[in-house]
């Protein structure tokens, strides 16, 4: 039977700029809503809500609303999929360059932000309340139990790695963009647990406890969707792309059946925004720089230095090395949208976003995998330009050599 609607739904990655996606291409539905399950204080399922909300649609005789909803891949389980696989006539997986998703996430995990406390700081003040807790905190730190408050511990920690205290720690992190100083307390504080979102009670609980297990599950959201359902009604869009170009935008917005028509790249004003329809506003925090955004800005964000990736990201089997798998793997799909021609991948080296910063500065991992996985391109030209970004960006060749494995 042939649904009343058309439905779009958006798999997003934590921290991959997955906001700002929905509220540009959004523009072109008669409805969105920005799922916040992870703030839903029920719990339930983001596929309870949107069947729920599709089942209520009453339109005019011959009209067929466009409806856009927006999801983070880890708060669906297969079964959800499914149910929603019956429900969209379309998905889009967004997907984002593995150096500033982990920039991103160490940042909110390290430091403070908005007035707020750092992840790390708060999640060990809680550990101090169980004293069983707090045992296993300082033992797994390698410190000594007269350290009796949360403050003397980190401080305790920081000395050892040769900070007066703590706060000088998160100086050197926040101005050098540097997280290796933290590598022991994030392998303490969220260990590699490896469950799914049926170990928990809500996705809130399973990404407050493994955020990197949160996001892995997130980026394999599409796989699991096209090894169920095919690659019928999915494509995969990198949100570097759409941001640094209207015509991988319009491709977006033209796989999933909306109109580049009605989206709009700049002067936005708040009906926008307000339009989300965020669901809980408790949530509206987290989505701040979205939330305030007068336009659909050009990625200027910094990726992290291989040099400044904890090493238990980086080790045999780290979060780093999986994601870029999926990344490449993601990038060599025919259902992908992203630049391909040559014209398009000199587009990478030519627009600037920051203070004459370029694109590829930006967004290193993007553009070389993207030049990689080009079917237009010769050897030769692959060859060439993979050359270029070597010469312009030594300081990721690690990350450049693993892409050639």
């Amino acid at each position: 039977m042939q649904n009343k609607y058309r439905a779009v739904i958006q798999l997003s990655v934590p921290r991959s700029s997955s906001n700002i996606t929905a509220l540009a291409l959004g523009m072109a539905a008669d409805e969105r809503e920005l799922s916040l399950a992870l703030d839903e204080p029920s719990g339930k399922p983001y596929a309870f809500y949107f069947a729920e909300t599709l089942k209520k649609i009453r339109t005019p005789k011959g009209q067929k609303p466009t409806m856009y909803f927006k999801e983070l891949g880890a708060s669906l389980t297969d079964g959800h999929l499914d149910e929603l696989s019956t429900l969209a006539d379309h998905f889009l997986a967004v997907q984002r360059d593995p150096l500033l998703v982990l920039e991103s996430i160490l940042r909110k995990l390290t430091l403070p932000y908005g007035g707020v406390e750092s992840r790390i700081k708060t999640l060990v003040s809680k550990m101090f309340e169980a004293p069983e807790q707090r045992e296993k905190l300082i033992a797994g730190l390698g410190l000594y139990a007269s350290h009796a408050e949360p403050l003397a511990v980190l401080d305790a920690y920081a000395y050892q790695r040769n900070f007066a205290d703590w706060a000088g720690l998160e100086k050197y992190m926040k101005h050098k963009a540097d997280y290796t100083p933290a590598d022991g307390l994030l392998r303490v504080l969220f260990p590699a647990l490896r469950l799914g979102l049926e170990h928990y009670r809500k996705p809130q609980e399973y990404f407050t406890i493994d955020p990197f297990g949160f996001i892995r599950h997130s980026i394999h959201t599409a796989r699991r969707y096209i090894s169920r359902h095919g690659t019928g009604k999915i494509s995969v869009v990198d949100t570097t792309a759409i941001r640094g170009s209207r015509l991988e935008l319009e491709r977006a917005a033209n796989a999933a059946g909306l109109n580049p028509d009605f989206i709009t790249t700049e002067n936005w004003d708040a009906s926008a925004t307000a339009s989300l329809q965020v669901r809980n506003p408790l949530a509206i925090p987290y989505i701040g720089r979205a939330a305030s955004s007068k336009k659909l800005d050009l990625p200027s964000e910094r990726p992290i230095l291989p040099d400044h990736i904890p090493g238990f990201l980086k080790e045999k089997g780290g979060l780093l090395w999986e994601m870029i798998d999926s990344y490449k793997e993601y990038a060599a799909l025919n259902i992908y949208h992203g630049p391909r021609t040559a014209d398009e991948l000199m587009n990478i080296f030519d627009v600037t976003v920051d203070s004459n910063v370029s694109l590829l500065e930006r967004n290193p991992l993007y553009a070389y995998v993207a030049v990689v996985s080009s079917p237009a391109l010769s050897e030769a030209e692959k060859k060439n330009m993979m050359r270029l970004i070597r010469d312009k960006l030594p300081e990721f060749a690690s990350i450049f050599d693993y892409v050639d494995t």
